[in-house]
């Protein structure tokens, strides 16, 4: 049973808030063509992004689904501009640790791939499911897994997520403009660094500043005015947009561009520094920023009643320049985190002064092309033919370079450049043939067949060029990258008296992935809706029973052509075989109160089996399997508590649980990831990539001198469960008031708990000597713990709890009278003030909970170095002609 937290749940009911109940009457574009919710057995969402997006403004899709959809976890590994979200549905199934949903455009599959950056940056990556503008979508449709989305057949594993662009309905030409102007600031403030000496400048400890004449000394340079690396962004976004038609054709326009600049910049004695040097460069002053352009256009042909094409096709170019940061050696917050509190050793640095490090230059330039054509014809009353054709076209280029005499060595005669380029072509054929015919006076059926074929191809180069010492090395290489699949599937539905709906389909996939052809794939699926009988009473107006089953399957990573060498490594995760996934799950919803309130619950259970491949040169190939399954329950409430014509008010509340276990982990101990005493695994029993290591069962101060000693902590004996790096629950608030039409104000509170995190970042501040804990006697022994167990031989207090609870956004919306916005020749105006990750309260004691060192694509959990979450404010305003 998956245990959530009632107090807190109560607590968040207690608040005021709307959510995007699903309603019944919401259809969804899926791969057999449009189905009404209502008809289906799983549990679909579908967000209306026009509604959201002019509620809150948001800069992305990863934005825009946070705290939206219960079962979908948003996991924003950092503050740093232009870097990847992870999203996970329904817990991590695959100790691959890369699982993410399917994307599709207008019903083509585009680049959902979680890590795309070619260059380190230290751990931070980037992805193309971020570069979809979310201006232009109408609406996102999320299959939350096989139970939902087998049709999509392999790769299907975490959930499909179908993006719908804008479609306009014909009429007169309208033209709608927009600009957002804003501020990205810091949410919070980075820990002081300390050390504790002697007269005679030797480190001391906390203890000895009790008992002897040491002295304490503090300093901060990311802070001080004078050193800080850190500044207000921007953000800068204008767009336009024009659309109509007429009775045979229609057309949606758009174009956009933003501008948006992260937190850091030179000081000032750091840009006259560099300035004198000859070494101050625009990417030096600005080293995270992300430029993007995207066009869009879309029409559609009608050709009377029987038939239509829609043609869309889409343009992104991204310009994005990333700081070093996270483990590497040369990023901002790990300089100034482990510097001296002594300013005159390293100027307070640890390793590099700002201006040193930001020389390093490390940027991605993407330009993308989404072009699709969908046809619909319908010969006969009872058939309708469909067809669409599709290409995703991306080609990045990734460079990083440090330029002789600059850079954190500052030597003439060393240089580095590296650079990384990625062709990525996505083909996309679908084909559909479906009938509808009565079987009786109350049995209607209707029934489906098509193929779909996805093609993948493309190269990877990688180069490398090194200078030093009058010498230089190069090396590059290209791996092409290869992977069909054509997938040929049938459904069967049958509709009683529009009451009840019993769907079969059954997909079969074959591929080629990486040059070899990969094992046949089945994807069944069974789901049935019952909507209930009711007497349409006060309390009850519509009830709908629902339950599906699904299962598909998950080839591993990117299919990379191995290069022709005698030796080849495989490590975990490149076997031959896929992951195989099955997925139950039941619900209900309800409309109450004459459709004031709709409620919406599902209970689910899914299983995956991951198969696993070592090998090595004169090994013997090892086969293994690690069964992993997942348990949990979604909920979502939405009320209308005021309707009237002065006030609207709107209230809800969505939440989830999730309890996710290994069962089998074959017969060899997976370590994912760690080191000493506290490691990630994959083990029998516990949830996926927990932490374990030796516990600490207690401490006391005995000596009672304020200062906690190795010998006054209490380990373990042997190695225990220490946490979970995934969230276990969550909820998510929001409200919405409405006075008189004119003025909307609107906020986002989200809740998340059961995960930890590995504050590696004070473990590190404390073994290199600078943290609080091991200088500052005034330090609360709780905070001491972790530093004095570390000594005692356990870094389990390093692991702490990741809940929180965060004001994620507020908005306020005002709508000028028609008189306003006829003065400057618009039908319509609107004005809408919002801020973004606000407030955060939470018991995590580290820069930020939500972070993580590992990027967007492992089951990793550290905070090490890593830039927390910044805060927007932004103006927008969008008026319409």
């Amino acid at each position: 049973m998956v245990r959530i937290r009632l107090s807190a749940l109560l607590a968040l009911i207690a608040c005021v808030s709307v959510s995007a109940a699903q309603s019944q009457e919401d259809s969804v574009a899926l791969l057999t063509g449009p189905r009404a919710v209502s008809e289906l057995g799983a549990a679909v969402t579908v967000i209306d992004v026009d509604s959201l997006r002019r509620e809150f403004p948001v800069r992305s899709l990863s934005e825009l689904l946070t705290g939206r959809v219960p079962g979908l976890v948003v996991l924003a590994s950092s503050g740093t501009i232009g870097t990847a979200s992870r999203l996970v549905i329904r817990g991590a199934s695959s100790v691959r640790g890369s699982e993410a949903p399917q994307v599709y455009v207008d019903g083509i599959r585009v680049d959902d791939e979680p890590s795309t950056l070619t260059v380190s940056v230290g751990g931070q990556t980037t992805s193309r499911v971020d570069d979809v503008n979310v201006e232009d979508i109408a609406t996102i449709a999320i299959l939350r897994g096989p139970a939902a989305a087998a049709l999509y057949g392999r790769d299907a594993t975490a959930g499909v997520l179908l993006v719908t662009t804008k479609r306009e309905q014909g009429g007169r030409p309208r033209l709608t403009a927009f600009t957002s102007q804003g501020l990205v600031t810091r949410a919070g403030r980075f820990p002081d660094n300390f050390l504790a000496v002697d007269s005679t400048g030797r480190q001391c400890d906390a203890g000895q500043l009790v008992t002897s004449t040491c002295r304490l000394l503090r300093a901060n340079v990311l802070e001080s005015p004078a050193t800080s690396p850190f500044r207000d962004g921007y953000l800068r976004q204008y767009g336009l947009r024009v659309s109509g038609g007429g009775a045979t054709t229609r057309y949606y326009l758009s174009g956009q561009w933003d501008g948006l600049a992260g937190v850091y910049a030179l000081p000032g004695g750091e840009r006259a520094r560099l300035l004198a040097a000859g070494g101050l460069r625009p990417e030096t002053e600005s080293p995270n920023y992300f430029g993007r352009v995207n066009l869009r256009g879309n029409g559609q042909l009608l050709a009377g009643p029987k038939g239509d094409v829609t043609l869309a096709l889409g343009y992104f170019f991204g310009d994005l320049r990333l700081p070093l940061n996270d483990t590497s050696y040369a990023g901002v917050l790990r300089s100034g985190l482990l510097g001296s509190a002594d300013t005159t050793a390293g100027r307070g640095w640890a390793a590099f002064p700002p201006g040193d490090m930001f020389q390093i230059l490390s940027m991605q330039r993407v330009r993308q092309v989404t072009a699709s054509a969908a046809a619909s014809w319908r010969p006969l009353k009872s058939l309708t033919l469909r067809a669409v054709v599709g290409l995703d076209r991306a080609n990045q280029r990734d460079l990083q370079q440090q330029r002789p005499g600059e850079g954190p060595t500052g030597s003439p005669q060393l240089s580095r450049v590296a650079e990384g380029r990625l062709q990525s072509n996505r083909y996309t054929v679908a084909v559909t043939a479906a009938a509808t015919f009565p079987l009786s006076a109350t049995l209607t059926a209707r029934a489906i067949g098509g193929v779909e074929y996805f093609k993948q191809g493309g190269n990877l180069f990688d180069s490398t060029a090194f200078t030093s010492l009058g010498s230089t090395s190069s090396a590059s290489f290209r791996w092409p990258i290869h992977a069909t699949t054509a997938g040929l599937f049938l459904e069967q539905q049958l509709a009683w008296r529009d009451r009840l709906f019993v769907t079969g389909s059954l997909r079969r996939d074959a591929t080629t992935w990486a040059d070899q052809s990969a094992p046949k794939g089945l994807a069944p699926h069974v789901g049935i809706a019952w909507h209930v009988p009711t007497a349409q009473s006060a309390l009850l107006g519509s009830l709908r029973l629902r339950a599906a089953y699904g299962a598909t399957d998950r080839l591993p990573g990117v299919p990379f052509v191995p290069p022709a060498v005698p030796y080849v490594f495989r490590p975990i995760g490149l076997g031959p075989r896929p992951d195989r996934v099955h997925e139950l799950e039941g619900g209900v919803d309800a409309e109450l109160l004459r459709g004031r309130m709709n409620l919406s619950a599902t209970v689910y259970s899914r299983h995956s089996w991951n198969p696993l491949h070592f090998g090595s040169l004169g090994v013997p190939p090892i086969d293994d399997t690690v069964e992993v399954a997942n348990k949990g329950i979604e909920l979502a409430l939405g009320a209308s508590v005021v309707r009237s014509d002065a006030v609207a008010w709107e209230v809800g509340l969505s939440a989830w649980g999730n309890r996710n276990r290994v069962l089998s982990a074959g017969a060899f101990p997976l370590v994912l990831n760690g080191g000493g005493t506290v490691f990630q695994v994959v083990e029998a029993g516990l949830p996926l990539g927990s932490y374990s290591g030796t516990p600490i069962l207690g401490y006391a101060d005995a000596n009672h001198d304020g200062v906690l000693s190795p010998a006054e902590v209490q380990l373990g004996t042997a190695r225990a469960f220490l946490g979970t790096p995934l969230p276990t629950e969550g909820a998510a608030l929001t409200t919405a008031l409405t006075w008189r039409r004119r003025i909307r104000v609107a906020s986002l509170l989200e809740y998340r708990a059961g995960s930890s995190v590995l504050n590696d970042t004070e473990m590190m501040r404390c073994a290199r000597g600078n943290c609080r804990a091991r200088n500052d006697p005034t330090t609360p022994l709780r905070d001491q713990l972790a530093w004095a167990a570390w000594q005692a031989g356990s870094a389990a207090g390093w692991i702490e709890r990741a809940d929180f609870l965060k004001l994620r956004a507020v908005s306020m919306t005002l709508t000028a009278p028609a008189a306003w916005a006829q003065r400057v020749g618009g039908r319509e105006m609107t004005f809408t003030l919002a801020g973004r990750n606000l407030v955060t309260w939470t018991s995590y004691r580290g820069l930020d909970p939500e972070v993580n060192a590992a990027g967007s694509q492992e089951l990793s959990a550290s905070d090490f170095f890593t830039q927390p979450l910044v805060r927007y404010w932004t103006a927008r305003l969008d008026l319409s002609f």
